[in-house]
């Protein structure tokens, strides 16, 4: 397991096994529900872990006893608070339960919610969220709550990262703007700009105003984006950008923040 920004500490020497998984920024967790925030164990008897990077690295988990946001490695139990115990963590401190209720906090959002992403943008210093329900797809920042589907998204679209939306037959929205068809996976993240990261039949691309093929860099075809510009192909080759930065790799995650990724090999 190792942790890096331009190069690689082992984690694993350092402690965390080598079998755990990367969840997000520098926090990993174990087939056994073992979740360690770099190389110190924050909890036990996880079943879904994600963790960024803000104003300190904030893990939102759930375990069967309910669900807990860590701020690095003290951690506070969502569930005591009111939060549903069968929650699931959708990103930053941010809940959703299998009834459609949205928590963001201890506060419910909204209702009928089918699919949700929570990040927190180092940016804006605050956590944005996005949604979609029965009627359409919706965004929540610090700059007001935006229905996009009034604005032309598909209501069938799901949100895939800060502000952007990816529909069942591949059209990938950023906020109301189609810049894609024919996508097969996408992700995005907020710091200082918003970068969409996807892959089509014809490769591997990013998005940030303008597209660029990274497949025309030298990343592989049949690549899958994992992070913020970081792709994992199917027989373990990690790029970062267009650079090959491992091989063997089982897993791995990218956020933006003075160019740090988290990777598993």
């Amino acid at each position: 397991t190792y942790a890096g920004a331009g190069t690689s500490t082992d984690k694993t020497a350092a402690g965390v096994p080598g079998n755990a998984t990367p969840v997000g920024w520098g926090t990993f967790l174990t087939p056994g529900g073992d979740l360690y925030r770099d190389t110190t164990k924050i909890a036990s008897g996880v079943i879904y872990a994600t963790a960024e990077y803000g104003p300190y690295v904030g893990t939102t988990f759930q375990t069967v006893a309910g669900v807990f946001f860590a701020n690095d490695t003290t951690v506070t139990n969502r569930t005591s608070q009111g939060v549903p115990a069968d929650a699931k963590p959708v990103g930053w401190d941010t809940y959703l339960t299998p009834t459609g209720d949205l928590y963001r906090g201890t506060t419910k959002a909204v209702t009928g919610v089918m699919a949700a992403y929570a990040q927190y943008s180092i940016d804006l210093s605050s956590v944005g969220y996005m949604y979609q329900t029965a009627a359409g797809v919706t965004s929540v920042t610090s700059q007001g709550t935006i229905n996009r589907t009034s604005q032309g998204v598909p209501a069938n679209a799901k949100p895939v990262g800060w502000d952007t939306y990816l529909t069942p037959t591949g059209e990938l929205y950023r906020q109301a703007t189609l810049i894609d068809t024919g996508v097969t996976a996408a992700r995005s993240y907020y710091s200082t700009n918003v970068v969409v990261t996807y892959t089509t039949a014809a490769g591997a691309f990013i998005y940030s105003g303008s597209i660029q093929s990274r497949t025309a860099g030298g990343v592989p075809a049949n690549a899958t984006p994992t992070g913020w510009d970081l792709w994992l192909t199917p027989d373990g080759d990690l790029y970062y950008g267009t650079t090959k930065v491992d091989s063997n790799v089982a897993a791995a995650t990218s956020q933006y923040a003075a160019g740090t990724y988290t990777l598993t090999t």
